[in-house]
């Protein structure tokens, strides 16, 4: 009986996650090289006439960061109209302490766990900070007896587990084969079901064989990758079928890219990681500022935004010593967060993850301008510099040897920014080519964190008129 077991006993519902508490054998690959994040990229893939479609890019994406040890230590998750965020602890020996779940500036969950001796001896399953369930686990030589209790106290049942030969967790009566490098190449024993592990030269899982008892495998799930200079796989297919006759039908598929960002020391590494773990601080600042409010929306409105001041004041010496940062961080936005689609002959320019969508705006002096965002909530007043310029001008003075942009994004797109660069302004001039013009606002809180707000077809015109006068 597994730790997934303790959630289905009492039918709770929770996302998915990449780290367990709990030692279980898994065929996923570790990362190479000192890697600081990792964005990854869903396409809306899907099956027609038996062959796999590739599709286009999903409203959904997911950004995860890491510290200079690999582990995993938050999550950004992307969605068409809000984000949320995970966070994850650890103790010195690398054991899981701590994951929590944070949606629109709320906990919804959060498991702890508790390590004796090396070995998880108890979970604890949260919604908020109200606890739901606890699972304990008791060790007999290779045996794991397991007891799980609602939040309330009351013991609603028990399950024997086992441990494998390195110490993996496994169903009682299931057996676990491993190669010469440590690799788990089979699974058997299962309700009678075999599952087989194969490997490509890189360690990534290349094809997983299930099989009912029969010599050919019924299900089939295969993986095709291309990978970096670190042997990161970049892209990955995945393609699953099943069927005794052949050729097997495809049943399911599934194609992610993965932006990956490097760092060359581990202290950059673990100074971006301790950044992200800060946010969680001001989420739950603004969730007491809440409580103690008479008027919610003022309050926190006032709390995030001083919070975002002090914490860009903390890197702001080191953007202006660097325009070269800038005028990377002008490229990565434009290559994250815009995009060209086409429909009847035209071309249409598109934004995409974006935090929210600005939905008003007020032009008390000139290039001086007030947002108002989808939930109503008031940005700082923000002047910029001048009229905007194209990206082909910008990157004279700012341009990086190592980066490029579509030739149609340099010729159209204009940008204009806030004299400290906390700010920038990006929108499109349509060309004969492009049929509409978006346009979008950063705010920049360093080189690798910003936040990006989409500016609707009405506040563009109106930006745009107030520029020209």
């Amino acid at each position: 009986m597994t730790m997934m077991k303790c959630l289905i006993l009492f039918g709770i519902l929770l996302v998915s996650i990449t780290v367990n508490a709990q030692k279980i054998a898994s065929p996923q690959n570790k990362l190479k090289g000192l890697v600081s994040s990792i964005t990854v990229q869903p396409y809306d893939s899907e099956v027609r006439f038996d062959e796999f479609v590739k599709g286009t890019p999903s409203q959904n994406s997911m950004k995860m960061f890491f510290d200079s040890k690999g582990q995993l230590v938050g999550e950004v998750l992307f969605r068409k109209y809000s984000l949320s965020m995970k966070f994850y602890d650890y103790d010195e020996s690398g054991n899981l302490l701590r994951e929590e779940y944070y949606d629109k500036n709320s906990l919804k969950y959060m498991r702890t766990y508790v390590y004796a001796n090396g070995r998880l001896t108890e979970r604890n399953v949260y919604e908020g900070r109200n606890l739901v369930s606890k699972c304990r686990y008791h060790y007999e030589g290779n045996d794991v007896h397991i007891a799980v209790y609602l939040g309330t106290g009351v013991r609603v049942g028990t399950g024997l587990d086992k441990l494998d030969q390195r110490g993996y967790m496994m169903e009682y009566d299931e057996k676990h084969t491993y190669d010469e490098k440590g690799r788990i190449i089979r699974k058997s024993g299962i309700q009678m079901t075999d599952t087989v592990f194969h490997y490509n030269a890189q360690g990534d899982l290349l094809r997983t064989e299930i099989y009912y008892g029969g010599p050919k495998p019924f299900r089939i799930i295969s993986y095709e990758y291309t990978y970096d200079s670190h042997n990161n796989w970049i892209s990955r297919k995945m393609q699953e079928s099943e069927g005794w006759d052949e050729p097997k039908k495809i049943t399911s598929v599934q194609y992610l890219e993965r932006k990956i960002n490097y760092k060359k020391t581990a202290a950059e590494v673990d100074e971006i990681a301790e950044r992200f773990a800060q946010r969680k601080n001001e989420i739950e600042m603004s969730v007491l500022a809440k409580k103690k409010a008479d008027s919610i929306q003022r309050v926190e409105r006032d709390i995030l935004r001083i919070e975002r001041e002090h914490k860009f004041a903390k890197y702001r010496d080191s953007i202006r010593k660097s325009q070269q940062s800038f005028g990377k961080l002008i490229v990565k936005v434009l290559q994250e967060n815009i995009e060209k689609t086409q429909s009847m002959g035209y071309y249409y320019w598109k934004a995409k993850n974006s935090l929210q969508t600005i939905k008003k705006v007020e032009i008390p002096k000139s290039n001086t301008y007030i947002f108002t965002l989808q939930d109503k909530t008031t940005l700082p007043p923000i002047t910029f510099v001048g009229q905007p310029i194209k990206v082909s001008e910008f990157f004279e003075e700012y341009y990086n040897e190592g980066l490029r942009l579509p030739d149609d994004v340099v010729y159209y797109c204009r940008i204009s920014y806030t004299e400290d660069k906390e700010y920038i302004i990006v929108f499109t001039a349509s060309g004969s080519a492009y049929a509409n013009e978006v346009g979008f606002l950063i705010h920049s809180l360093s080189e690798d964190l910003y936040e990006v707000y989409e500016l609707n077809g009405r506040i563009v015109k109106k930006i745009w008129e107030n520029f020209n006068n």
